[in-house]
């Protein structure tokens, strides 16, 4: 037998996975990883940290189809409200580790399983939506941007996609 003496009175207890509530939190983006879905298809996933208003230290996560529109426009939101530098261009999931956001969360109660948080919309840490970055009339003189290390685009190439992806726009 261990004696601890440990005084328990001050503390709430944990409530474990329960989901926090819904509203508007600022979160921090700590982690990453692209997957494929269940149903086969590559996606990108990341972890956020809950830093405020409420509920510090709690996590969230989401997931980016890479291989549909929605996914990708959802994935763009994001990096615009982390502030990412070019976010028409992710090249590594990391590149976005550490950066803060803020987040709309729901709870979501689907047949047969418990009720869970999900992201539903992204803005910057500031409260106002994010600035989306104008589009370049010309695009920029140099040689092509040669990846050294495997970004979402051409690890999307390498998992089976013959021919461009589902969400590529069509050449004009």
């Amino acid at each position: 037998m261990a004696h601890i003496n440990a005084n328990l009175g001050n503390y709430d207890p944990d409530t474990g996975f329960d989901p926090i509530p819904p509203g508007d939190y600022v979160v921090e983006i700590t982690d990453s990883d692209v997957k494929n879905s269940k149903n086969g298809n590559l996606m990108a996933v990341f972890e956020f940290e809950v830093l405020g208003p409420s509920h510090a230290g709690r996590k969230l996560w989401d997931q980016f189809v890479l291989e549909n529109e929605v996914g990708m426009r959802r994935l763009k939101g994001m990096l615009i409200a982390a502030g990412h530098p070019s976010p028409d261009f992710l090249g590594d999931t990391e590149e976005v580790h550490g950066k803060s956001l803020a987040v709309k969360v729901k709870v979501e109660q689907k047949d047969n399983f418990d009720p869970r948080n999900r992201i539903s919309s992204y803005k910057a840490a500031g409260g106002a939506p994010a600035a989306q970055p104008k589009p370049q009339s010309q695009p920029a003189a140099g040689p092509a941007r040669q990846p050294s290390q495997p970004t979402l685009s051409n690890q999307a190439a390498t998992a089976g996609a013959a021919g461009p992806p589902p969400w590529a726009k069509p050449a004009a």
